[in-house]
């Protein structure tokens, strides 16, 4: 990272970057260009403090296909992103206070009904609030969940102030 003064180390931040941010946008391989899938997510670390990411979607498509034919994945998720202007009203040189996150993984199709239902509950905990336990089994089978199991990962932040 060339900005060191605007890295995120810090495993409680990084949480909160992630509880904040609602769009994930996941690039797979598609022959000579990537091929770039914007999704709402939910995640959770597990026993051994490894990020796993879980996206919904459709149970056949394109990405599913691409991710079956290769897992390796890069992502970016955009937590908070602000436009501040100078004390004189015009947008500053460094106009922007955001933070930010992006990294690799190996996404997988996730088959198992119990995993597949965990993971829906993580996607609407973290995007409505609070966990649906009462998803109908037949929605569970239908609805497609791919897990990225993050390899690796940088975050930034940049305020007003350390820009």
């Amino acid at each position: 990272m060339r900005r060191k003064n605007l890295q995120v180390t810090d495993l409680i931040k990084l949480k909160a970057f992630l509880r904040t941010g609602h769009v994930i946008n996941t690039a797979m391989h598609d022959g000579d260009y990537p091929y770039v899938v914007p999704t709402n997510y939910g995640f959770q670390f597990d026993e051994d403090g490894l990020l796993h990411l879980y996206l919904h979607g459709a149970p056949e498509g394109k990405k599913r296909d691409l991710i079956a034919k290769d897992g390796h994945v890069a992502f970016s998720i955009v937590a908070k992103a602000e436009r501040y202007d100078t004390p004189d009203g015009e947008l500053s040189n460094n106009g922007y206070a955001y933070q930010s996150i992006m990294g690799t993984g190996n996404a997988s199709l996730v088959t198992d009904l119990k995993e597949k239902r965990e993971a829906l509950e993580l996607i609407l905990d973290h995007e409505l609030g609070s966990r649906d336990e009462s998803l109908k089994p037949a929605d569970v089978e239908y609805t497609g969940v791919i897990r990225i199991d993050v390899t690796g990962m940088t975050a930034k932040e940049a305020t007003k102030d350390k820009n």
